[in-house]
């Protein structure tokens, strides 16, 4: 089973149609950006792949999703997720202090 979902994010970033498990993380990361399948359910993995290879606009919409949704897991929206968390954190603790949160 697959930890992350590095292998599904790196064919995103590259504008791969995606077909994944919807099992482990990979919904999280794939969302709305490839199609999500049973891993159990092989009818469903045959529908995907066709649906990829006979829908031109469909299988376009997901070259076209795949960066986007790839980027928002790079290094710079990590970096940048945890700044603000930090900054909340540390605004919260301020507050606090100025008696202006409880």
């Amino acid at each position: 089973s697959e930890g992350f979902g590095l292998p599904a994010l790196e064919a995103l970033a590259h504008g791969s149609p995606l077909i994944a498990s919807d099992a482990t993380s990979l919904p999280e990361v794939v969302a709305g950006a490839g199609i999500l399948v049973p891993p159990d359910h092989p009818a469903a993995w045959s529908k995907a792949i066709l649906d990829i290879l006979t829908d031109n606009t469909f299988s376009d919409e997901l070259r076209a999703r795949g960066p986007k949704r790839a980027a928002m897991f790079s290094w710079e929206a990590s970096a940048l997720a945890h700044f603000k968390a930090y900054q909340n954190a540390i605004d919260s603790h301020l507050d606090r202090q100025r008696g202006l949160l409880p």
